[in-house]
């Protein structure tokens, strides 16, 4: 069975918005309640100093709201994907994909991490190591 992108988009769509129901109902009136008001237009411009969980919350809810496909690994249990794999990877409507790492201030790539970066861009694909949302909307332009 085959999907149009309209369509794989709208079911990104209904699955985001379930899991992001059910966050909700389990913390009212915590960030997911600020989350959900922060998926209109507007878009969250700010320097990030809080725990990388809120700005990955952040980054997910923009993509979102511009309906791109993208892949995150939850950040509340151990992953399963290769040590070193960036925390997005991002699919642009104009056929580019974004492989991103997203890093509190003061963090550092992991060796890990810093094999993958190179590995990636060796293969020309484009990468980047964000430490705010301006810097994540200015690597997704």
């Amino acid at each position: 069975m085959s999907f149009t992108p309209e369509q794989a988009l709208e079911m990104q769509d209904r699955l985001d918005r379930a899991a992001r129901n059910s966050r909700l109902r389990r913390a009212p009136g915590g960030f997911g309640q600020a989350l959900a008001s922060q998926t209109t237009s507007e878009t969250p411009k700010l320097a990030f100093d809080g725990p990388e969980s809120a700005l990955h919350e952040l980054i997910s809810a923009e993509l979102r709201r511009r309906r791109w496909y993208f892949v995150t690994s939850r950040m509340d249990k151990r992953s399963t994907n290769q040590v070193g794999t960036p925390d997005f990877i991002v699919a642009k409507p104009d056929g580019v994909t974004i492989w991103a790492e997203i890093k509190r201030k003061g963090s550092k790539l992991t060796p890990e991490q810093n094999i993958t970066r190179h590995v990636l861009l060796a293969l020309g694909h484009k990468f980047c190591v964000c430490y705010s949302m301006d810097e994540f909307l200015e690597a997704i332009k």
